[in-house]
């Protein structure tokens, strides 16, 4: 199912150069992947009886520290991605964009399309902002909103709960909607912008690394030269 932010045009056949990025991956992580996370939670992967002392004093819930894989990347993606101009086939982000600065979200869309090879796709999984407010309209309540949206809690976070709230995940920085991501992609060079449905498209092995079906969801590509 499409919105009417779908584009429908002649896109260009799809790279076969076999990289593959996935940024912010969590756990999810495949192997063949170029996976990337900075998830501070991370740091503790080699230090599991730091990460059982946290559990313990309830600072972390075991949810906090899942396995990470160890083919996940830790890496500042504010920064430049690693991979050389028009190398990659494939790059997929899910809930990932809203944690950094929006600024900073449309420069990591311009680096995937530096290093993006002409056919490559890129996909990307958001939280639906719009579907929030629409539901806020309908009267279910300002706070139930502001918990959907990831903001900031409602009382400032004290003692074992500041350090669970710097290390459980970071808050939202901006809201997606579709016409900021829409004009994100657009303006990085990408076209044949398509909002789809969950685990729907052309990414290569999209069934594999989607997992969140509570999202927006889109695709564009990188134009043939």
């Amino acid at each position: 199912m499409t919105s009417e932010v779908t584009a429908s045009s002649n896109a260009p056949a799809p790279s076969t150069t076999g990289i593959r990025v996935n940024l912010g991956c969590g756990i999810v992580a495949l192997p063949g992947w170029e996976n990337y996370d900075k998830s501070p939670v991370m740091l503790l992967r080699r230090v599991p009886f730091l990460r059982s002392l946290l559990v313990k004093l309830k600072i972390l819930t075991p949810g906090h520290i899942q396995t990470w894989p160890d083919n996940v990347q830790r890496r500042d993606l504010t920064k430049p991605l690693p991979q050389a101009d028009g190398t990659v086939e494939a790059i997929y982000s899910s809930h990932m964009l809203e944690h950094i600065y929006l600024q900073e979200a449309r420069e990591l869309v311009k680096e995937a399309y530096r290093v993006m090879a002409p056919g490559g796709i890129l996909r990307l999984a958001l939280p639906d902002g719009e579907l929030w407010a629409r539901q806020l309209l309908e009267g279910q309540g300002g706070e139930h909103f502001n918990e959907r949206i990831n903001a900031y809690p409602v009382a400032r976070p004290k003692g074992r709960r500041q350090i669970t709230f710097m290390l459980g995940g970071s808050a939202h920085k901006w809201q997606p909607t579709r016409d900021l991501v829409k004009a994100m992609v657009e303006d990085a060079g990408f076209t044949n912008f398509r909002e789809l449905a969950y685990q729907e498209g052309d990414l290569p092995q999209v069934t594999e690394v989607e997992v969140r079906p509570e999202s927006m969801f889109f695709e564009a590509v990188r134009p043939a030269a």
